[in-house]
């Protein structure tokens, strides 16, 4: 007897639409585990991403979401499913005969059954699942969090070492610029330095002239004062 409650496949697939996107995730994985996931990682990895994507793409509802209104779920067709264009997904879904064209939304089961080309009754009508399938998906779901923790960590340590490194840069760049600045003070200072040092000496020199000017002036006037006064005799 299948798990879903609905008096059919569609009404069933319904159901499960409703259901929050982590727990259309878990369905997933608990439905396909021994299929497509258990000797999969990066499969199992997949799923999470995706989830972890449309949570924070729908900015509305976030984790308590079940569906994208259509003009986001552009975006996140775009780029979750590498190389397909809206138009590319919404074509294979008609054809798929869920009533998927009469609705404006998407979620993420929607998303699952285009990309890893489901059988979506095989969803919708699953029956109870194995116990040991579902623990196996609760550890994947805490390994896949502890890791995304840890890059989240890594990230943020990135960032801050980046930011230290420019700060870094930009005190180097910035005593690079005052030493500069220093330096060509100290040159203009010495350069005005010798300039009044050689303002000192033509100005000694001159002096010295000028001394040397009037000393010769004194004693041309002593010898014209001493031939006048042998005139007079």
């Amino acid at each position: 007897m299948p798990s879903l409650p609905g008096s059919d496949s569609q009404a069933r697939l319904d159901n499960l639409n409703s259901k929050t996107y982590l727990e259309q995730a878990e369905w997933l994985l608990n439905c396909k585990w021994g299929e497509m996931f258990e000797n999969d990682p990066d499969k199992r990895e997949a799923v999470w991403k995706h989830t972890e994507a449309i949570e924070k793409m729908d900015k509305d509802k976030g984790k308590k979401g079940a569906a994208l209104p259509e003009i986001k779920a552009h975006v996140y067709i775009e780029k979750q499913a590498e190389a397909v264009t809206w138009s590319d997904f919404r074509d294979y879904m008609r054809s798929q005969d869920f009533g998927f064209d009469k609705r404006k939304n998407m979620s993420l089961t929607d998303f699952f059954v285009f990309v890893f080309k489901l059988d979506w009754k095989d969803l919708a009508d699953a029956e109870s699942f194995d116990p040991k399938a579902a623990e196996r998906v609760a550890e994947a779901k805490a390994q896949f969090a502890a890791a995304q923790e840890a890059l989240d960590t890594a990230k943020s340590n990135a960032s801050a070492a980046q930011a230290a490194a420019d700060q870094a840069a930009e005190s180097l760049e910035t005593a690079e610029t005052a030493k500069a600045e220093a330096t060509t003070a100290a040159e203009a200072a010495k350069s005005a330095e010798e300039t009044a040092k050689s303002e000192a000496e033509a100005a000694t020199s001159a002096a010295e002239a000028a001394a040397t000017a009037s000393e010769k002036a004194s004693a041309s006037a002593e010898a014209a004062a001493a031939a006048e006064a042998a005139a007079k005799e």
